[in-house]
C-alpha cells in the first residue's frame, strides 16, 4: 500500500529498531536534523533519552516533508517549524494546511498528521501514546483521584485486575491527546476532560468538552498490545465540503509503522 498520498496517517517508529545505541549510527543520524535541534537533543542526560529525542524529531520531520511533497518538492533543510504560544511545534507552509502532534512511548514514538487542506477550521490536532505499565497495581488508582472523575474512577476501580492497566492506559491516553490537542501539556486539569465512563476496547469515542465535538479514536499496537494511542480533533470545527465528503466522514487515519532504514533514506540529502 501507498500511503504517502494519503491525507490522514499515524506514524509509529519502533525504537528497540533504530540501531542507535551505536555510536556511529546515532552520530549519522542526529546529523540529518539542523544545530539547533541537535543541541535540544544532546541536551538530555541520558542516552536512551537522547535517541527518544532524536526518533521524535526525525519523524517529526519525515511525516512533515512526506506531506508537504505533494505540493512540491522540498529538501529537510528548507522545512520550517515555529512554536505556538505554549510551546507546540507548528510546520510553517504557506497556503498548506497541515497539523500534526508528536508522542513518545516506552517502545514507539508516534505522530498523528493531518493534510487537511480547507476541512477543518479549526486545525489543531492531538495524540497520546500510553503504556499498560503506566499503573502497576490497582492500589496505585488513589494516586490519581485528582485525574479522574468520579464515574471514571469508578469505572476502572470496578474494573477486573487483569483489565485495569490496559483500561488506565486507554483512560490516559485520551485525556493526554486532548491536551496535545490544546497543546497546553501539563497545564490543563486533566479531570475537566471528562470522558465518563468507557467500555473495554471502546475505540470511538465522541464528547463535548468546553463546548465543542470533540472526537477520540484509539488504536492498540499489535500484535504484543502493550501501548495503546489515542488522537483527537475538533470534529465541530469540520467544514460543510468534509462533512459531504465521504473520506472525511469517519476520518480515520491510515497507520503505518514506519521502519528507521526508510525514513533516514527518505531524509538523506538527494
Amino acid at each position: 500500500m501507498d500511503w504517502t498520498n494519503e491525507s490522514m496517517v499515524i506514524l509509529i517508529l519502533n525504537l528497540g529498531k533504530t540501531g542507535l545505541q551505536d555510536d556511529y549510527n546515532f552520530e549519522h543520524a542526529i546529523r540529518l536534523l539542523p544545530l539547533p535541534e541537535q543541541a535540544n537533543i544532546l541536551k538530555k542526560k541520558f542516552r536512551n533519552d537522547q535517541i527518544k529525542h532524536l526518533c521524535n524529531k526525525l519523524l517529526q520531520y519525515f511525516g512533515c516533508l512526506i506531506m508537504v511533497n505533494h505540493y512540491d518538492d522540498r529538501k529537510l533543510g528548507e522545512l520550517k517549524f515555529a512554536r505556538d504560544k505554549f510551546g507546540k511545534p507548528v510546520l510553517q507552509a504557506d497556503n498548506l494546511n497541515i497539523s500534526f502532534s508528536m508522542s513518545n512511548g516506552e517502545e514507539y514514538v508516534c505522530m498523528y498528521i493531518w493534510n487537511h487542506e480547507n476541512d477543518l477550521l479549526d486545525y489543531e490536532v492531538g495524540i497520546d501514546i500510553a503504556s499498560i505499565n503506566d499503573l502497576r497495581c490497582k492500589e496505585e488508582l488513589e494516586l490519581y483521584t485528582d485525574i479522574f472523575t468520579k464515574e471514571e474512577y469508578r469505572t476502572l476501580y470496578n474494573c477486573s485486575k487483569g483489565e485495569i492497566q490496559k483500561l488506565f492506559a486507554h483512560y490516559w491516553s485520551l485525556k493526554e491527546s486532548y491536551a496535545k490537542y490544546l497543546g497546553i501539556g501539563l497545564n490543563i486539569d486533566l479531570k475537566k476532560v471528562d470522558i465518563g465512563s468507557i467500555e473495554k476496547d471502546q475505540l470511538k469515542i465522541s464528547k463535548y468538552i468546553a463546548g465543542n465535538l470533540i472526537e477520540f479514536q484509539t488504536f492498540w499496537i499489535q500484535p504484543k498490545r502493550q501501548e495503546v494511542i489515542s488522537i483527537c480533533y475538533n470534529r465541530s470545527s469540520l467544514s460543510e465540503k468534509a462533512k459531504n465528503n465521504d473520506k472525511c466522514e469517519d476520518c480515520i487515519p491510515t497507520i503505518v509503522e514506519i521502519s528507521f532504514k526508510e525514513l533516514i533514506h527518505y531524509l538523506k540529502p538527494r
